[in-house]
């Protein structure tokens, strides 16, 4: 999705929500209210940045994401690979009390609907494997 945007561009958090209802594009119900407080998106070359009116903390699964007002993060694309790294402004809640940042964010395709999910928080990396019925 980031990739698709071009090199230089500012949407507004309108014409973002917009693209992806005309896209098609259907969030989960608890990534939704992420989406719905964004004001701006701006890529430049690779780096793109998130304005939202306000940060906040939103349950997903079992977890709690946290994302500040400004979020901020690189993307790289290669044959089979995507990748968010150099990421600030997001950190998540694992069950403890601490909230550790998330630093990257990279999948590999494995096959058709298939592939690997590397989630590099804090100190260590979560690995996933996914299908079309999610990561696990």
């Amino acid at each position: 999705m980031f990739n698709n945007l071009g090199q230089n561009v500012t949407a507004s958090g309108d014409a973002l929500r917009g693209g992806m209802k005309e896209a098609n594009f259907a969030l989960p119900g608890t990534l939704a209210p992420m989406v719905s407080n964004v004001t701006s998106i701006s890529k430049s070359g690779s780096a793109v940045t998130i304005e939202s009116a306000k940060g906040g903390d939103y349950p997903v699964g079992v977890k709690t994401i946290r994302l500040d007002k400004t979020v901020r993060f690189n993307v790289e694309v290669g044959k089979g690979t995507a990748a968010l790294t150099g990421i600030s402004g997001l950190s998540a809640k694992f069950g403890g009390l601490f909230w550790p940042a998330f630093h990257e964010v990279r999948y590999s395709s494995t096959g058709q609907n298939r592939g690997n999910l590397d989630l590099t928080v804090g100190p260590g990396t979560v690995h996933m494997t996914c299908s079309s019925d999610g990561c696990q």
